[in-house]
């Protein structure tokens, strides 16, 4: 994929919670992407009291 075909997966997937994006820099010699499961955020604890 060119940087152009890389930057729109990126932005299609930038507001999607489930999905995390990511690709080497422009200079590594194999151009791809990779999509991750994201991690759900934790939730500070309530302390109770």
């Amino acid at each position: 994929m060119n940087s152009y075909e890389r930057r729109l997966v990126h932005n299609a997937f930038k507001d999607d919670p489930d999905v995390a994006t990511w690709s080497p820099s422009d200079s590594a010699r194999i151009k791809q992407i990779t999509l991750l499961k994201r991690q759900p955020k934790k939730e500070p604890a309530q302390k109770e009291g």
